[in-house]
């Protein structure tokens, strides 16, 4: 049985400005993650780096590696600890069995993040969407969680930056 070497992929510090970009592109202004002062007075009491941040940071430097999936049909994400701005989080490839990859985000013996993709064999991986012919799902038609659990598809699991802005031409 082959046993795998956990590989460094990547680290860094999460500023307050990487929050207040991230929040202005996300949406999300909890004040937990911007407000020092609202921050200590929480059970945490330090402003929190936004968990979707690190988990977009992840993918980002897993994306840049040579261990990304070539599909991805799951995505399982824990935030055990919250990370706090100022912190150095070490993103670790854990395991890679040809399927499935597990990636932890610690900082010092803090775990912050664990997360785990799937995809299927590669005999069962059904051909990319094209770009541009991506099929609009309607929500509010899908207004119930097994209506959402019923749209599927193939999404190409990382895009130039051109193709990226043709998709999401409001992330400028």
């Amino acid at each position: 049985m082959n046993k795998f070497i956990p590989v460094v992929l990547a680290s860094r510090y999460f500023e307050m400005a990487d929050q207040e970009l991230f929040s202005r592109i996300s949406g999300d202004s909890n004040p937990i993650h911007l407000d020092s002062i609202h921050a200590r007075r929480s059970l945490v009491g330090e402003v929190v780096v936004h968990g979707m941040h690190t988990l977009l940071w992840a993918l980002d430097q897993l994306a840049l590696s040579n261990y990304g999936p070539t599909s991805l049909s799951n995505l399982d994400v824990r935030f055990p600890k919250p990370a706090f701005l100022g912190e150095e989080i070490i993103l670790t490839l854990q395991n890679i069995d040809g399927v499935n990859i597990r990636l932890n985000a610690t900082v010092g013996q803090k775990t912050v993040a664990i997360i785990r993709l799937g995809g299927p064999p590669p005999s069962q991986v059904s051909k990319p969407i094209e770009l541009g012919k991506l099929r609009y799902i309607d929500y509010a038609k899908a207004n119930s969680l097994k209506n959402m659990l019923l749209q599927q598809g193939v999404v190409p699991y990382a895009v130039s930056t051109d193709q990226f802005i043709n998709l999401f031409p409001a992330a400028l």
